[in-house]
């Protein structure tokens, strides 16, 4: 997989990024890292939001997907439990 980051942000423990690649979805991911995925889980469930990917670990962020109201991808993560 080829891309190139077009930009990123960061604002204490919040930060964003676009990148030029669309990693299978149409037509963009946007990724949020967050500090507690599973809190923003339930409550992304809570408000009928559509997970298309429940949290899950990586060896570099815990992640979950969800999909919004144009089937954009946000690609969520934060800390890895034990791994802040």
């Amino acid at each position: 997989m080829t891309g190139r980051l077009l930009a990123a942000a960061a604002v204490a423990a919040i930060a964003a990024g676009l990148i030029s690649i669309a990693q299978g979805a149409r037509p963009v991911w946007i990724y949020y890292g967050v500090d507690d995925v599973d809190s923003l889980h339930q409550q992304y469930l809570g408000a009928g939001a559509r997970i298309t990917q429940e949290p899950f670990d990586q060896p570099w962020a815990r992640e979950m997907l969800v999909a919004d109201l144009d089937g954009h991808v946000l690609r969520i993560g934060g800390p890895v439990e034990g791994h802040h």
